[in-house]
């Protein structure tokens, strides 16, 4: 995270620190193989080397103080960070397009993008209507955590994405595969790629492109580190359902029977994964819990579930 950071804003020197412990990372921009050293954690009690590093790194970027990189050894093997890398295990057709998404501001001039492949453009919209050009995406700033990974806006570059087919800016929901046990919340995201892709072909299929129970979704990107799901950007979470009033609790209890009626058991249907529409209605958010599910009775108003959740969430005993 740290390299990818410090590459990303063409930074020599990053601190970390969390109360009077600190480490220091620098970038080394070698011409033919850069790389990044750390400090052990250091402590600020009777201690002056981080003292003396910031120093060091406040000369060295204003002063332009020349600061001696270690010899590090010919033989030595160095975790490298490739731009284009793709799971392994996956072959890609050519037609599914490639995705660039940096974390830079547009004033860094040469940023690092990381490059993703598109997982499966079925039942999606299309972000490029030329999938042999890569679609470069700028995470703008962040919106929220949830139990998956993070969730960025971004915003499209202008010559890349359709004019016509999708927004300038979207919300990116992020997933970092560090370790092994990333891989469970890699799994989470792509469970949720499913589930938009129920709904797209549940709309397809019903003619009701119009009249969406959640957002519209643009894709799935993956390469060996990050996984990234593309969704329309919409407004801010419900905080509670008290705040609603009656006639707004009906509109989330018809988006619900909705889903159900498209064939989907969202399973964590709270009020932070019901957002308000810039259009002023709702939308439902956040499948990774949801499951297939088909509603036994004849009406949707007496599905056990939907039941459970207009009494126990909205607080509505009369569904007729």
């Amino acid at each position: 995270q740290a390299a990818l950071h410090m590459a990303s804003w063409r930074t020599e020197w990053l601190f970390l620190t969390s109360h009077n412990h600190w480490i220091i990372f620098r970038l080394h921009p070698d011409d033919e193989r850069p790389y990044v050293t750390y400090s052990p954690m250091l402590s600020m009690k009777d201690e002056t080397r981080p003292f003396r590093a910031f120093l060091g790194a406040l000369l060295a970027s204003a002063s332009k103080v020349v600061v001696p990189s270690p010899e590090v050894p010919k033989d030595i093997i160095l975790d490298e960070i490739t731009e284009d890398a793709r799971p392994k295990s996956e072959s890609f057709p050519q037609e599914l397009c490639m995705l660039k998404i940096t974390m830079a501001p547009p004033e860094i001039p040469e940023p690092y993008w990381v490059s993703l492949q598109q997982v499966d453009s079925t039942s999606t919209i299309a972000l490029t209507d030329n999938a042999n050009k890569p679609v470069c995406l700028r995470l703008t700033r962040p919106l929220g955590r949830g139990s998956t990974g993070l969730v960025y806006e971004g915003r499209l570059e202008e010559n890349t994405a359709q004019d016509n087919l999708t927004p300038r800016a979207v919300a990116v929901k992020y997933v970092e595969v560090l370790k092994t046990k990333d891989e469970s919340r890699r799994e989470r995201l792509r469970h949720e790629f499913g589930i938009y892709q129920v709904l797209e072909r549940a709309y397809s299929r019903s003619g009701k492109l119009s009249n969406r129970v959640a957002p519209q979704c643009f894709g799935m990107f993956e390469n060996d580190s990050f996984s990234v799901l593309i969704l329309e950007l919409q407004g801010d979470a419900v905080r509670d359902w008290r705040d609603l009033n009656e006639t707004e609790k009906e509109h989330v209890l018809e988006l619900a029977q909705e889903l159900h009626a498209l064939g989907v058991f969202h399973g964590d249907l709270e009020s932070r994964n019901v957002v308000r529409t810039i259009a002023g209605g709702f939308s439902i958010l956040d499948f990774n819990e949801s499951r297939r599910h088909n509603c036994k009775e004849k009406k949707l108003v007496n599905c056990y579930d939907l039941l459970l959740f207009c009494v126990n969430s909205l607080d509505i005993t009369c569904l007729g």
